[in-house]
């Protein structure tokens, strides 16, 4: 991915799993998917807005 100054870009991510301390953020664009990022669940849940009860569960 190329940074350009003064623009934007989105990617999505999606919650594989969460657990009470750290979540598991899937990037699907990115290396067909295979793209994990840890990311603490209280960052998560304030950031969208979502109760820990509404994300996916530990497998």
């Amino acid at each position: 991915m190329t940074a350009h100054s003064g623009s934007r870009q989105r990617t999505i991510a999606v919650v594989h799993r969460a657990d009470s301390d750290t979540s598991h953020l899937v990037l699907p664009d990115w290396m067909n998917g295979q793209i994990t990022v840890p990311i603490p669940t209280a960052t998560l849940t304030a950031a969208t807005g979502l109760g820990r009860d509404q994300l996916p569960e530990p497998s």
